[in-house]
């Protein structure tokens, strides 16, 4: 069967962008080694997308669901109004806090991404996509056992669990490992498969699952487990020699009890709780509570982009304060509760509306098409996969490029199909995508190079003096320089966090006059931040106006601290 044997610039663009994004790290040279340099490719990928769109904005509504088309848009509508109705800095919501940067520019640029995916998508994008996951894959598991084994040659701090691969975190490299899985087994699979492949990806099942539990964390097994089942059954579905109604119903007679216990263990409940429950599944509860605090005092708008920190202390629970007095997060722990407390119940909806319409275009595509297709499989288990994570952790942007990729990817497949399925052209059973005269292939060639490259140059006009002031300030800390790090603290884009470690080692060698000037620039341009505030309060003197104002707002952020 005829296959389309070149793809395009933007196809091009969606099949390297995942790949170059998860492992991009500046160990060496930033500060910040793993979020902000994602941050700066992140971008100028996703511009360079952008500007290929652009060429084409007519053909784009006219070849794109638009039921998915009009969430899109909401979507973005939606987070230009947090940004300037919810009263978060903009600063911090353009880009996002430090450790995190998961403001305005990071969902844009995974916002379109995951629409150049759903216009490029052919059966060529779909097996690059999976291939280029598995060879991340492949390339995270001989670095995690580098890790593992006490040989990795970058200098991390992570000395107690290094397994942190190239997302700076176990929690996040165990995730990452349990899609992987889920792809290989997807692969395993595959009818046409050696003998020597189906050793391949057994061995690599192996040993994702080994770096999972080296990680010591459950949430790689959790992802694993649901994509996995998600996998086999969509093969028994899928599968002709198989009769469906004898095995499929004795699985999920089998399967769906396991989730159930695996659910309840988690939660300290059932047989499996001493093995499943950790502390930090509490604390997870104790961040998710905030979450829902937040969206039902700020049902509308939110309290803005990357800024869940900011309110955190303020909305926690009464057992929260209790248990955990002095634990600050940035993050709720749970994409869907998170994207809610940036935005309010709008914004939750529509991301949620986002998730069940793929949902609902898997069912779609699998009940017209009763042929299994690796790839296709693998792309569904790893987003599931991804969706698990979503619950039950951070939006990590490592992790968070493949899961939009592949929504759009799934999104795309199932359009396509069903338009070529009932358009009169000759298409081959069981491969919608085997046409070479595909209605696909919506961006014209001409030009599209140009516009990629150029939007690239924009996207790093945007995001290299971010990256920049990281690396002059890692520089600065260096050098011993007062000039060098005040200077570096000023920098655009002003960064919170890092100008209050400043702020800490200025007055840490008396230099108060410029800690005091440096601090009060801080807190004028983030009045919520809460760290800014303690610091202000231990530095101001005793019964002064500054340490008034400082217990003042304290009280506000936090309502049960007790200050001394």
């Amino acid at each position: 069967m005829a296959k389309d044997k070149k793809i395009d610039a933007l196809a091009w663009v969606v099949v390297i962008s995942a790949p170059l994004v998860g492992i991009a790290i500046s160990p060496t040279a930033s500060l910040d080694p793993i979020n902000l340099p994602k941050l700066t490719l992140l971008v100028p990928l996703a511009v360079g997308a952008f500007f290929a769109i652009l060429l084409q904005l007519r053909t784009l509504v006219s070849n794109v669901s638009g039921i998915f088309l009009s969430i899109s848009v909401l979507f973005l509508l939606d987070l230009l109004i947090v940004l300037f109705v919810s009263g978060a800095p903009l600063g911090q919501q353009i880009f996002g806090m430090n450790g995190r940067n998961t403001g305005l520019l990071a969902y844009f640029s995974l916002l379109i991404l995951m629409l150049a995916a759903y216009l490029s998508v052919n059966q060529q994008v779909i097996e690059k996509i999976s291939f280029g996951l598995l060879s991340l894959g492949a390339i995270s598991i001989v670095y995690g056992l580098m890790q593992h084994f006490g040989l990795d040659p970058l200098p991390w701090a992570n000395v107690n669990n290094p397994i942190s691969t190239f997302l700076g975190n176990p929690n996040f490299s165990s995730s990452f490992f349990g899609i992987c899985a889920t792809a290989t087994v997807a692969l395993s699979l595959k009818p046409s498969n050696s003998t020597r492949n189906r050793i391949f990806c057994g061995v690599s099942i192996v040993l994702y699952i080994y770096l999972i539990l080296g990680s010591k964390s459950i949430q790689g097994l959790l992802v694993a487990g649901g994509g996995t089942l998600a996998v086999i059954l969509i093969y028994l579905i899928t599968n002709p020699k198989l009769a469906r109604r004898i095995i499929l119903v004795p699985f999920l007679s089998l399967t769906l009890p396991v989730i159930v216990i695996v659910v309840l263990g988690t939660l300290k409940i059932g047989p499996l709780a001493d093995y499943l429950y950790k502390v930090s599944v509490r604390q997870r509860g104790f961040y998710w509570m905030a979450a829902l605090k937040m969206i039902e005092t700020h049902p509308f708008f939110g309290v803005g982009l990357d800024s869940f920190g900011d309110s955190y202390f303020k909305y926690r629970s009464d057992n929260a304060a209790l248990l955990s007095p002095t634990v600050l997060s940035n993050s709720s722990h749970n994409v869907f509760l998170e994207l809610g407390s940036y935005g309010g119940i709008p914004l939750f909806t529509i991301h949620f509306a986002l998730v069940v319409f793929t949902i609902y275009s898997i069912f779609k595509y699998l009940k017209r098409n009763r042929n299994f297709n690796w790839a296709y499989v693998a792309i569904v288990g790893a987003w599931l996969g991804y969706v698990a994570q979503c619950v039950i952790s951070i939006n990590q942007l490592g992790l968070a490029v493949w899961g939009w990729i592949l929504m759009g990817i799934i999104n795309g497949i199932e359009f396509k199909f069903r338009r070529e399925q009932n358009s009169s052209d000759s298409i081959s059973k069981g491969n919608p995508f085997n046409n070479t005269k595909s209605k696909g292939r919506y961006i014209r060639k001409n030009n599209t190079v140009t516009v990629v490259v150029l939007g690239l140059l924009v996207g790093s006009v945007i995001t290299i003096p971010a990256f920049s002031a990281d690396i002059n300030f890692r520089s600065a800390l260096q050098s011993g320089s007062v000039n060098e790090l005040v200077s570096a603290a000023n920098a655009y884009p002003m960064d919170s966090v890092r100008s209050l470690q400043a702020v800490d080692i200025l007055a840490g060698n008396n230099r108060m006059n410029e800690a005091n000037t440096l601090l009060d620039n801080i807190l004028v341009n983030t009045p919520k931040f809460y760290n800014g505030w303690i610091l202000k309060y231990k530095l101001s003197q005793l019964n002064s106006p500054e340490r008034e104002l400082a217990g003042k707002k304290l009280l506000e952020l936090n309502p049960r601290i007790k200050l001394e």
